[in-house]
């Protein structure tokens, strides 16, 4: 097993290395493309984008190429993008059978999808919190475009 825990690792490495040259980039928001009971969780997930976003690219800035040496803050951006990618694709899935179901199957679905974009994000929190670090959290957060409480992002 030990092998393909070391894949693991290297796979989410190459997964944070792949995403620094669109780091600086602002995401389309999902909240456009989803219908309109899904409008919170896509807003909640643009919010997450935009920071995980803004943190890789406040390490990219603040470590410059010596970014891949800080490879636990690596490992919780890549652990974020991961909870995003399957967000995304929930979320996106969701929409698309939210259109053909009614009644009470509609608030089913709608209450898995709610669970499931709280679950993920509190993921996706937990890998930006292993990210983020004080010396770039102003460089990350002026990306962003909003300033981050370093005392309430320790939660």
């Amino acid at each position: 097993t030990r092998i393909f825990e070391g894949a693991n690792e290297v796979l989410r490495f190459h997964l944070a290395a792949g995403a620094l040259p669109f780091a600086g980039e602002v995401p389309s928001a999902l909240a456009e493309r989803l219908p309109a009971p899904l409008e919170t969780h896509a807003r909640r997930f643009d919010d997450l984008h935009r920071r995980a976003r803004a943190a890789l690219a406040g390490l990219a800035e603040t470590f410059g190429p010596r970014v891949m040496e800080h490879q636990l803050r690596l490992a919780g951006c890549a652990d974020a993008f991961i909870g995003l990618l399957a967000l995304e694709a929930s979320l996106l899935r969701g929409g698309a059978e939210l259109g053909d179901l009614s009644g009470e199957t509609a608030t089913v679905h709608l209450d898995r999808l709610a669970f499931l974009t709280e679950l993920l994000g509190r993921e996706i929190e937990d890998g930006l919190r292993q990210a983020e670090d004080e010396r770039f959290e102003t460089t990350a957060s002026r990306l962003a475009g909003h300033e981050v409480d370093v005392a309430r992002a320790r939660l």
